[in-house]
């Protein structure tokens, strides 16, 4: 472990993932051996679509209004510099006479492009000599690297905590989280029974003589307004029976009933179980963005120090049904938490068809297979201990 480094002003190049940049803004400005405020500066791309240039001021942008509130220092402090073309050296050499040639700088170059990256650490090297350091963030190891070695000897997720909230503002999002309807609680605990027994698990979702959750929908798919003989019979089969007496009787609407039934029951079991013992992760439950903007749901968020995991379930017993889900998932995990997210599939498929969801991931997605955990119904029934190591273990790894 060496991580002595002289540093009044930090140089961070900014990518489209904010996430980085930020942690490593705050890693390496908390611990300097320079206790002078330097300045801070966030070095962003223009959009140049015409040389397939992401623009990254924006990004720059809502770091800046994050670090000055975090680190406590003057938003004027930190400085954005923009690079129209990051391909042309002396577009860089342009900026980087901008900064102090009299100050010891530090470089994180986590984000930006490898061209950026490259002419930046050459030049600004060239120019202070013995007064440049130079470091990133690694993604595999979440330990920082300065001047090519091990900064520290701890996971900086278990020293930099984010909430949900700021992982959304930094990619410029704005999410709403609930919890669970406690009005349910009686019902939950006889699938506390059926999710230790997977024989009485596999009736519950047996079409024949478990919840057929079809029988209640009308012809275009929306839930029925009354119950009848029909419903009834289905209410009334063994398996069915306890879940139903249990929230038959509820102050909610027919529909509230219906939809916790057909898989809402899942949702909340799970959130319930993850939270009984944390293991330091943080659980957040039901998120949807405010009225108004474009929807979309994410079932559970985990997340541990910065890094999220986004927990997509469904009750679905098609692999088809439940691909869409996981991809789904995928989406709105690099939406919300950038590049590193991971994403862990739960569902009720047997073993069979759960390994075969894994294959068709591998083969449709390539390398992004190890940021993705599938669960299915042998994994969900086995020793609740167990099923919360693999949880958890994944979150945290």
């Amino acid at each position: 472990i060496k991580k002595e480094y002289i540093m009044k002003d930090l140089i961070i190049l900014v990518g489209t993932n904010p996430l980085p940049c930020y942690i490593s803004a705050r890693y390496l400005w908390d611990n300097k051996d320079n206790k002078e405020v330097g300045d801070i500066y966030l070095i962003g791309s223009e959009e140049n679509p015409s040389i397939q240039q992401y623009g990254t001021i924006d990004v720059a942008k809502r770091l800046r209004i994050k670090l000055a509130k975090d680190l406590s220092i003057n938003q004027e402090k930190i400085k954005i510099l923009k690079i129209d073309d990051v391909r042309c050296i002396d577009n860089i050499v342009k900026e980087i006479n901008k900064i102090n040639e009299e100050h010891e700088i530090l470089l994180n170059f986590t984000g930006g492009t490898k061209t950026m990256d490259a002419f930046f650490y050459n030049e600004c090297e060239k120019k202070w000599k013995d007064r440049f350091s130079s470091s990133y963030l690694d993604a595999r190891t979440n330990q920082m690297i300065i001047n090519g070695h091990i900064a520290n000897d701890k996971d900086l997720r278990q020293i930099y905590d984010v909430t949900l909230h700021d992982l959304a503002y930094l990619h410029k999002k704005e999410v709403n989280n609930s919890e669970p309807n406690k009005i349910f609680n009686k019902a939950l605990k006889v699938f506390d029974d059926y999710m230790n027994d997977k024989q009485k698990l596999n009736l519950w979702i047996s079409k024949d003589q478990g919840y057929n959750s079809q029988i209640f929908k009308d012809d275009k798919g929306n839930f029925i307004k009354e119950l009848k003989e029909e419903q009834y019979e289905i209410l009334n089969r063994s398996i069915v029976k306890p879940v139903w007496d249990a929230i038959s009787s509820l102050d909610v609407k027919l529909k509230d009933k219906l939809v916790f039934l057909e898989g809402v029951w899942l949702e909340y079991w799970l959130f319930e179980f993850l939270n009984q013992d944390n293991n330091g992760i943080k659980y957040y439950f039901d998120i949807k963005p405010p009225e108004g903007l474009p929807e979309f749901q994410i079932d559970i968020c985990a997340i541990y120090g910065y890094q999220l995991t986004v927990i997509s379930i469904t009750t679905a017993k098609n692999k088809g049904m439940v691909k869409l889900k996981a991809f789904e998932a995928m989406y709105r995990a690099k939406q919300l938490g950038g590049d590193e997210t991971k994403i862990i599939q739960i569902s009720l498929l047997n073993e069979g068809n759960n390994n075969g969801l894994v294959h068709d991931i591998e083969i449709d997605t390539g390398s992004l297979v190890s940021k993705f955990l599938c669960l299915g119904l042998e994994d969900i029934t086995q020793d609740k201990n167990e099923l919360r190591k693999i949880i958890t273990e994944y979150i945290k790894k």
